[in-house]
C-alpha cells in the first residue's frame, strides 16, 4: 500500500557555472567539466556562500556562523576550509582567480558566475 503513495517532488535547482566549474546546488556537487569532485561538506557550503554573493565581500563572521552554525570554531577552521576550496579549484592566493581575501574582513568570490537552469527531469 505504501509504494502507491506519490513522491513529493523536489524542485531542481539550478547549476551555477564559473570557468570550467559548475556547482549544483540540489545534488550539492561540485564538477570540473564533467568530472564530479571530492569536496567536504563544509567546503562546499563556503564556495555555496561566496558563489550567492559573487563579487561582494563576504565577512569571516558570516561564513563562519552560516557554515558552522552552533559550532564553535575559529578563523583557522575557515582559513583551511577556503584553502582546501582554492587547491580544489586550482586558485593562487596571490594571483586569484575566483576567491580573494579582503584582509581582515573576509572572503569575495571574483570570478563571473552565470546560473544554468536545471535540466527537467523525463517522467515516465
Amino acid at each position: 500500500m505504501l509504494d502507491t503513495l506519490p513522491r513529493p517532488r523536489v524542485a531542481p535547482a539550478p547549476r551555477l557555472v564559473f570557468g570550467q566549474f559548475s556547482f549544483d546546488r540540489g545534488s550539492r556537487l561540485l564538477r570540473r567539466d564533467d568530472a564530479v569532485l571530492a569536496v567536504p561538506p563544509r567546503v562546499l557550503a563556503v564556495l555555496e556562500l561566496l558563489l550567492e554573493h559573487g563579487g561582494e565581500v563576504v565577512s569571516k563572521q558570516t561564513l563562519i556562523e552560516t557554515v558552522w552554525k552552533d559550532a564553535f570554531v575559529t578563523d583557522t577552521s575557515l582559513a583551511e576550509a577556503v584553502s582546501v576550496l582554492r587547491q580544489t579549484l586550482g586558485d593562487d592566493p596571490q594571483s586569484p582567480a575566483f576567491i580573494q581575501t579582503v584582509h581582515r574582513r573576509g572572503y569575495r568570490f571574483i570570478a563571473a558566475v552565470s546560473t544554468v537552469p536545471p535540466t527537467p527531469a523525463v517522467l515516465p
